[in-house]
């Protein structure tokens, strides 16, 4: 940790600083730390969004070529590929039913059911 950055840590936790401008610092800190673990390939067009289960070990992805990845990030592995049947870009997925199901919404208007309970994860 540099220098500065212990002091206004010190400073605000004193009161003496903007906390604001200490959480930005602090943010910016952070964030210039991450890197690119690794890129996850499954889409044949951009992510549209992205969802993370509860307990953080699966992530759902949603793509322009209308397929919904279930991927196991922490170890780089796609679980399954499986198609929404939506016309246009799907643009949000969520983990519903104790995470057994999937709730696909895309541009097409349309929101889709998608059951994975069959799939092996």
């Amino acid at each position: 940790m540099m220098r500065g950055q212990l002091e206004s840590l010190y400073n605000r936790q004193l009161n003496i600083c903007d906390r604001k401008t200490v959480n930005e610092a602090w943010a910016r800190h952070f964030f210039n730390k991450l890197n690119l673990e690794a890129t996850l390939k499954c889409h044949g067009g951009c992510v549209n969004c992205l969802q993370w289960n509860k307990s953080g070990r699966y992530l759902l992805s949603g793509s322009d070529d209308t397929n919904v990845c279930l991927w196991e990030p922490l170890s780089h592995k796609l679980l399954v590929t499986i198609p929404s049947h939506h016309e246009q870009n799907v643009f949000s997925v969520k983990f519903v039913n104790q995470e057994k199901q999937v709730i696909s919404g895309a541009g097409d208007g349309q929101v889709r059911h998608l059951d994975i309970t069959a799939r092996d994860r």
